[in-house]
C-alpha cells in the first residue's frame, strides 16, 4: 500500500514499529506526544500533541519535505474533530498524497468496553475513545477534507477498519 521511496509521516507513532513494515527505501518520520526511549527506528522524530490546534504548523516547519503518505493507526477514534485533523493532514501532504489509517468499527464498541472493564483491553484507551466511525462516516470525512475514500476494508473479524484517503485525483 505504501510505495517504495515514499516519505511516510506516522502520526501517533508510539514506538515506531510501523518502520518494520515499510520498504527500506522509505523515509520515516514519527510524531507523538511522548518521545520514545529509543528513536533509532526513525529518520526523524518530532514531539507534538495532536490535540493542540496548531500542531501541523510546528510539524510543517520540522519536515524535510512534504510527505507522500501520512499514517493514522488507531488515532481517529481519539480525536474530537476528525475532519479538522484530516484537513490538517491534507495540508501537509504532497500533491496526490494519501492518508492510510485504522480505526475500530462501531460494532466492536461494546466488546471493547467490556474487555476494558475486565482489564483485558486498556481501560484508559477505552475512556479516551471519542468516536467510532463506520465506512459512511469515513467517506464523509474524506470528502469534507478534500480527499476521497479510495480503499476500505475491515479486519480482525470486522472489529477494525483499514482506510485510504487519496488526494489530487489519483485513481484507485
Amino acid at each position: 500500500m505504501v510505495p517504495g521511496g515514499a516519505l511516510v509521516l506516522d502520526l501517533g507513532c508510539g514506538l515506531g514499529f510501523l518502520r518494520n513494515h515499510l520498504d527500506p527505501s522509505c523515509g520515516y518520520i514519527g510524531v507523538d506526544c511522548l518521545k520514545p526511549d529509543c528513536v533509532d527506528r526513525f529518520d526523524r522524530f518530532v514531539q507534538a500533541d495532536l490535540a493542540r490546534g496548531d500542531w501541523h504548523r510546528e510539524l510543517e516547519a520540522a519536515l524535510p519535505a512534504r510527505p507522500d503518505v501520512i499514517t493514522l493507526a488507531a488515532v481517529l477514534e481519539h480525536v474530537d474533530d476528525c475532519t479538522a485533523l484530516l484537513v490538517r493532514c491534507g495540508s501537509l501532504l504532497r500533491e496526490q498524497g494519501m492518508i492510510v489509517g485504522t480505526t475500530p468499527h462501531p460494532c466492536g464498541r461494546r466488546l471493547h468496553e467490556a474487555l476494558a472493564a475486565m482489564g483485558i483491553c486498556s481501560r484508559s484507551g477505552a475512556r479516551e475513545h471519542r468516536s467510532f466511525l463506520d465506512r459512511a462516516d469515513l467517506s464523509e470525512h474524506a470528502d469534507a477534507c478534500g480527499g476521497r475514500l479510495d480503499h476500505y476494508k475491515t479486519f480482525l473479524f470486522g472489529l477494525n477498519q483499514l482506510f485510504v484517503i487519496r488526494f489530487g485525483g489519483l485513481h484507485g
